[in-house]
């Protein structure tokens, strides 16, 4: 169980960057890389909770939102 806690543990400590110009070139490096993950990310994300959506309005005959009345309304009307 405790194997399963190590994976998320924190890793050594490395020592601090003291170049002026390797903190420059990182920093460039990974503000376009957050900055694609954020646009990729939203990109896919939105499209695909719309595509995912669980419709609660249904053309039900009755108007307005879904819900267990109005199904068992339908139930009865198509036994009938």
């Amino acid at each position: 169980m405790f194997s399963l806690f190590r994976f998320f543990a924190t890793g050594k400590d490395i020592s601090e960057i003291k170049d002026k110009n390797t903190i420059d070139k990182l920093y460039k490096k990974y503000r376009l890389k957050v900055m694609l993950a954020i646009t990729v990310g939203y990109g896919l994300a939105y499209p695909l909770r719309l595509a995912l959506n669980v419709d609660i309005y249904r053309n039900d005959g009755f108007g307005g939102p879904y819900s267990v009345e109005k199904t068992v309304k339908i139930e009865m009307r198509k036994s009938n």
